[in-house]
């Protein structure tokens, strides 16, 4: 099975984040989350400005097997490099 998960995010920062940021997989289970649209077009094109806030949105599938699974996530700027908290 599948399920979507949805953050809203603001940008904290004193600087806009670039254009090209993009949401990756860090850590925990492979829940085989596609997201290569997590992030709204304008904004994975065009940044996001400092105060504005965006909404991530990841397609994960769901385990057949029953437990406790956790997988996480930050933002990447093009260059790969990691910034703000986990989600």
């Amino acid at each position: 099975a599948a399920v979507v998960k949805q953050w809203r995010v603001r940008n904290s920062g004193r600087t806009s984040w670039p254009a090209g940021v993009r949401l990756a997989h860090v850590g925990g289970d492979d829940l085989r989350a596609q997201l290569d649209d997590a992030l709204p077009a304008d904004a994975a094109a065009g940044g996001v400005a400092p105060n504005a806030e965006v909404v991530l949105t990841a397609a994960l599938s769901t385990p057949s097997a029953p437990g406790r699974y956790v997988s996480y996530f930050r933002l990447c700027a093009p260059n790969g490099k990691a910034f703000g908290h986990r989600v």
